[in-house]
């Protein structure tokens, strides 16, 4: 039996479909999956360190376009502390909180981060999840969970499902 009230609201449903689906995200992401990747180009001025995009979640590599090459850049040790005194074509990079940081310190040129996006959240109910493999599955029954307390069922079932499919 139901109390009144106890119903889930599809702005409850909404949230937990973003909750898991940024769960799964991160999951995969962790685990070397990604449907995506973004790009974000950045224009060397001599700056110590410059802001990454809003959606960044993981770096996957940078690269300084020098007329016709792409040179990979290093990734430096977060211990290093890079002479900023020096500027000369970016060969190493490190990320600071919500910025990156090349050295030497490029007083100009072009660098390109390849970047995986965070989760794109779902708000309208036009909008679509790609998935793959059936990994979308993960985020009903990870969504289900806490639906199935808030209407006084018992989730065991679900819980090892999400495990399984966790696995």
């Amino acid at each position: 039996e139901h109390r009144s009230g106890d119903f889930v609201t599809d702005a409850e449903v909404n949230r937990l479909i973003n909750v898991y689906g940024k769960e799964l995200h991160g999951l995969l992401v962790k685990c070397g999956i990604h449907q995506t990747e973004s790009v974000q180009t950045i224009l060397a001025n001599g700056s110590e360190s410059y802001d990454l995009e809003d959606d960044h979640l993981a770096l996957l590599s940078v690269f300084r376009l020098d007329d016709t090459t792409r040179v990979q850049l290093k990734r430096h040790d977060a211990r290093l502390r890079p002479d900023t005194t020096q500027t000369a074509p970016a060969n190493t990079d490190r990320l600071m909180n919500e910025a990156i940081q090349f050295s030497p310190t490029p007083s100009e040129g072009t660098y390109e981060l390849v970047y995986i996006p965070t989760f794109t959240e779902m708000d309208d109910d036009t909008d679509e999840l790609e998935g793959v493999n059936g990994w979308e599955e993960y985020i009903v029954v990870a969504a289900s969970i806490p639906i199935y307390i808030k209407e006084q069922y018992d989730p065991k079932e679900l819980k090892q499902e999400k495990a399984e499919l966790y696995q």
